[in-house]
């Protein structure tokens, strides 16, 4: 059984980096209904907390990249929209092995938020290899007796705390993501642009003041 487990990572990663040729279109030129690729888990719009990103939801299709956010709440002070944010790559063989032998490397890359017109907020710019065990996830499966497959949780090594930047709640409601860029230096005349699955998409409303957030569009 954890023979037959590895061999599935392994196959779904090798498909996974077919994808490392592209990053994230413009927001803008998608089509906004189509849910991101590790939409799995996700949190509520009328409860106490948020959480999105952790329930990996989309078996071999899945990117090598993710990120995540959780809050206990999903109301702010428009100047204190606080979250913890986690984010990384998924290497089965390891980091080392994925950066000697699968044509990817980003030795520094930037953490930004993109809004539906494409205009980033630069949050900061880390000069550490994304592809390394500090950046590193793991899926881990969880058997259950209430579906055919094993629930897929992701589990982060890194989280950190950020504060999304005010300037981007300019609407009585919208919606942007967090993302982390980086140019893969692996490929010839690579382009500085986001690392596929490396997104996470955010619904914002303004009422009496306060920002709501949610993973979903709000009805």
């Amino acid at each position: 059984m954890k023979a037959r487990k590895i061999f599935s990572g392994l196959l779904c990663f090798m498909l996974a980096l077919l994808l490392l040729l592209s990053g994230c279109e413009q927001k803008s030129d998608q089509d906004n209904d189509q849910a991101p690729p590790n939409a799995g888990d996700e949190a509520s719009s009328d409860g106490v907390g948020l959480e999105y990103g952790f329930d990996s939801g989309a078996g071999c299709e899945s990117p090598p990249f993710y990120s995540a956010y959780r809050s206990d709440v999903n109301e702010f002070d428009i100047n204190a929209v606080t979250l913890e944010f986690c984010y990384g790559g998924y290497y089965p063989l390891g980091s080392e092995y994925a950066l000697n032998y699968y044509g990817a490397s980003y030795p520094n890359f930037e953490l930004r938020f993109t809004d539906t017109t494409g205009k980033s907020y630069f949050i900061k710019s880390v000069d550490e290899n994304f592809i390394s065990e500090k950046y590193r996830c793991y899926i881990e499966h969880i058997e259950s007796d209430d579906t055919e497959r094993p629930i897929e949780k992701i589990k982060y090594n890194h989280s950190e705390t950020i504060t999304i930047p005010s300037e981007i709640f300019s609407s009585e409601y919208g919606e942007f993501w967090f993302e982390v860029w980086g140019v893969n230096t692996k490929l010839p005349d690579s382009q500085m642009k986001c690392l596929p699955g490396a997104g996470a998409p955010f619904f914002y409303k303004i009422i009496d003041g306060k920002v709501i957030l949610s993973s979903k569009p709000f009805e």
